[in-house]
């Protein structure tokens, strides 16, 4: 419409004057995705695998699978004993948890098998993935308590990096559903 007005001459005005808009700033100079280095990450499984603390051993398995399968927090915490085939290395995403809430992935794309990596298999395997009293339906990563993990947050803040692996390596918060 305003096309047609201004090709039969009623509009003269130039309604998209370039010098009324100011260009955006860039913001973002900087890539925002910090990856940990391969010796960081060294780091920081070593100290969760052999941390005094008993409560911060039980999270390896779930911090290793993050590390090297890549997935996101909200699916690895939604996995079900039975989304993991160990003997064909392999792992259904099909669902998400936020907040405490399970939910499907955000899109339909999302909802993938993904191949385990054989170090995964092997940390996986080392522990019993099928002890008498759990089902299928159990998560497959939980609290010390057995209850679903709600949120996983690692920071690398605290870890010496240029010499001896310290247990009280970085801070993590790994939060459990009261039940």
């Amino acid at each position: 419409m305003l096309r047609d007005a201004r090709i039969d001459g009623f509009i003269t005005l130039d309604l998209f004057d370039r010098d009324f808009f100011k260009p955006l700033s860039i913001t973002d100079s900087k890539p925002s995705i910090d990856p940990y280095k391969p010796e960081e990450r060294k780091i920081i499984l070593e100290a969760f695998r052999t941390s005094p603390s008993k409560r911060r051993r039980h999270y390896y398995r779930c911090v290793f699978f993050q590390f090297w399968q890549s997935s996101r927090p909200s699916k690895a915490i939604a996995l079900r004993r039975e989304d993991v085939d160990l003997r064909y290395a392999t792992a259904g995403i099909h669902k998400s948890t936020v907040q405490g809430h399970q939910g499907g992935t955000k899109t339909v794309r999302s909802n993938r098998e993904i191949h385990l990596r054989d170090n995964v298999v092997r940390v996986l395997s080392e522990e019993n993935l099928a002890p008498l009293n759990v089902s299928p339906d159990d998560f497959l990563f939980t609290t010390p308590e057995g209850t679903p993990i709600e949120q996983i947050f690692i920071s690398a803040s605290g870890c010496q990096f240029s010499g001896r692996i310290r247990s009280d390596c970085g801070r993590f918060t790994i939060r459990g559903i009261a039940t």
